[in-house]
């Protein structure tokens, strides 16, 4: 089995990923201590995994700018265990107290372990999610694009949060992982810790285990409640514009694993938290729950220091959440300061924070990056390009970033824009995003109460009105790559969710009609987690490489990753899979789905004249387009100037065919007059 998982075959190739993790797990510990007060060693210690991983990754976006990756990525952990080492002192004491916390949380932990398992044999079998953009992105970062450009077109700068796959390259350089293992095991690590961390959110604000077990349960699995629509009789079912037909809630949805995922359990707001099959998303959830518990554990202002960080690795971890949260701390900020009240001022450290945060967002490298680059530096010097490949110009043609949205309309990323003008697409809505919602009024009175009693603290409110626009804004404005706007909806279901989990408790002592419906809701919206939670589980009986990944392919990455000469461009027929196996880059075209003119033509006709013009210098063979190819074509990438660099084949099948990958090295061909050489 290790002999598929690390490029030596052996498992003490991982070691060294695991002592980086101590580093930096240690040096979160002594950050902590700078400017937050945590109730319990045993709460620093689950905290600081996070804090040194956030750290982590946001020290070596810099660190590895300027430094070779063989040590870019290591130096960062180190970096960070000497500040701590700096900051904790007595040094010998601190590091026991940390040790100490370990145990002391080893419940914590186990189920942590136990979790992360899970999700990784569940990743090993699902492949969804991306492969051509998570496996490049992984594969090249670790031997060395960073900031990543576009690896189907290089130079061209690209626009998109790279946080979580700079976690996935660091398994691949210091853990010696193969990048689709490297993909799986750091979305099972960020999806498992996020997962326990809500846990320790959970358990601030209710005390009986029964109570915490029970709520912690339904943010896991709860999720929108489409299935209901099945209640509906199918004639009536017709007469809903939204939905084209009854048959339609009965199809299945492929997963990757041996079983598919049913139609009716879906929801295009709100997915359960065990389906964190994206990797950056998972990221987000992370910082979700950290930053909602240590924002109320601030005691001194050199905290603004920890936090400005944290929020900064959200900007570039995923955009869109860090966006609500920046608009959540405007907000209230501005609320504040029209109530003209010293003693209700939004708290310095949390305006410090969200401003230095959104500066160094803006320079960091991502998406928000490169959002500036593009619509406000080259409009005011358009000769500062290069150009920026942006996913939204590239899939939309180039229409405006945001848009109003008439009518407006609640989107669907399964469904689609649900217009409020049509009285029937209220009951979808419902539906998609939870039958709770209903009750979304009484949660808003609640969270208000709590906030003037004083027992939710500012970090609750922020995100409160963080919500608040995540629920609105997709309502009015339309993205141009518009199903991603259903990313706002779902974090303002995701915060509603918790608040009437833990709503529902107090409810139950005061007002018991309603804690009846939240009960219930809660208990219906849980049932899809349950059913696809189910269904994921059957992944785990058929692991599998990456996408478009075979064992052929396996064996060329264990050959040759990262020892091609780091400029080289690779020619793959099928665009990226030899990017994810080399860690070199291609030029495909814009990007998937938008090949170019020259590849297609030498995929078709392929020739070394071609390919050299082109650029590329290294052509992979994959056994499927070699059979396509003509005799003419097959004999002009055998010529004598061609090197084999790395093959990988089976013996020949009943049928006489043999399966295989090739590397060739065509550098070595001068360009000629004649296609033939």
């Amino acid at each position: 089995m290790l002999y598929w998982i690390t490029f030596s075959g052996t498992l003490w190739a991982f070691l060294p990923w695991l002592f980086m993790v101590a580093l930096w797990w240690w040096g979160g510990w002594a950050l902590l201590s700078m400017g937050f007060q945590c109730p319990s060693r045993k709460n620093k210690a689950i905290l600081a995994f996070g804090t040194g991983m956030m750290t982590y990754i946001w020290v070596g976006n810099l660190v590895t700018r300027w430094i070779q990756p063989k040590w870019g990525f290591f130096l960062p952990a180190l970096l960070i265990a000497l500040i701590g080492a700096w900051i904790e002192r007595p040094f010998a004491s601190s590091i026991r107290q940390w040790l100490n916390g370990i145990w002391d949380g080893r419940l914590f932990w186990g189920v942590t372990i136990l979790l992360v398992g899970t999700f990784f044999e569940i990743e090993m079998g699902l492949l969804i999610f991306d492969h051509h953009k998570n496996l490049s992105l992984i594969s090249t970062m670790a031997a060395g694009n960073l900031p990543p450009v576009n690896f189907y077109n290089p130079p061209e700068k690209m626009a998109y949060h790279y946080a979580f796959q700079f976690l996935g390259a660091s398994l691949v350089r210091e853990g010696n992982l193969f990048p689709w293992i490297a993909f799986a095991v750091a979305k099972a690590i960020t999806l498992g810790y996020g997962i326990m961390l809500g846990g320790v959110v959970v358990a601030q604000c209710l005390h009986p285990l029964y109570q915490r077990l029970i709520t912690f349960s339904a943010i896991v699995l709860g999720s929108g409640t489409r299935y209901l629509l099945l209640l509906i009789p199918p004639f009536l079912l017709r007469h809903i514009p939204s939905i084209a037909s009854f048959s339609s809630l009965l199809q299945w949805r492929e997963s990757g694993a041996p079983l598919a995922y049913p139609e009716a359990f879906m929801s295009g707001l709100k997915y359960p938290l065990l389906m964190g099959h994206a990797g950056p998303s998972n990221l987000s959830l992370t910082l979700f729950f950290m930053v909602w518990h240590l924002g109320g554990r601030w005691h001194k202002q050199r905290g603004v220091l920890l936090m400005t960080l944290l929020l900064s690795v959200w900007a570039l971890a995923w955009e869109s959440s860090y966006a609500l949260v920046m608009l959540g701390v405007a907000t209230l900020w501005v609320l504040k300061k029209w109530q003209k009240r010293s003693r209700d001022l939004l708290p310095a450290w949390w305006r410090n924070a969200a401003a230095l945060s959104f500066g160094i967002a803006l320079v960091q490298g991502g998406t928000l990056t490169q959002m500036a680059y593009k619509h406000v530096i080259l409009r005011v010097l358009p000769s500062a390009a290069p150009p920026v490949t942006s996913l939204v110009t590239t899939l939309q043609g180039g229409e405006p970033l945001f848009a109003p949205r008439w009518p407006p309309a609640v989107l669907s990323s399964h469904i689609g824009a649900l217009s409020l003008f049509v009285p029937t697409n209220w009951i979808v809505i419902v539906a998609e995003a939870g039958i709770g919602i209903i009750l979304l009024p009484w949660i808003v009175r609640w969270v208000v109460q709590k906030i003037e009693s004083g027992q939710f603290g500012t970090e609750v409110e922020i995100y409160a009105w963080a919500a608040g626009w995540g629920l609105l804004f997709p309502i009015f404005v339309r993205y141009a790559v518009d199903r991603d706007i259903s990313r706002l909806t779902s974090f303002g279901l995701m915060f509603f969710l918790v608040m009437l989990s833990i709503a529902f408790w107090e409810w139950a002592n005061a007002k018991r009609q309603l804690a009846y419906w939240a009960g219930a809701s809660l208990a219906l919206m849980a049932v899809p987690g349950v059913v696809l939670g189910g269904i994921q589980l059957s992944a785990i009986q058929r692991p599998r490489f990456g996408a478009s990944i075979s064992q052929y392919d396996v064996e060329i990455a264990r050959q040759v990753w990262d020892r091609l000469p780091p400029k080289a461009l690779i020619f793959d027929p099928r665009g990226w899979p030899a990017v994810a196996i080399t860690g070199r880059l291609t030029r495909f075209g814009i990007w998937k789905g938008h090949e170019s003119t020259m590849h297609h033509t030498l995929t078709k006709h392929p020739t070394v004249n071609g390919f050299l013009a082109a650029g590329f210098s290294y052509v992979y063979v994959p056994d499927e387009w070699w059979y396509d190819l003509t005799p003419e074509d097959q004999h002009e990438l055998s010529r004598p100037c061609i090197i084999v660099v790395a093959e990988s084949q089976s013996p020949p099948n009943a049928e006489g065919r043999i399966y295989f990958r090739r590397l060739l090295d065509i550098s070595k061909c001068g360009r000629t007059n004649t296609t033939g050489g």
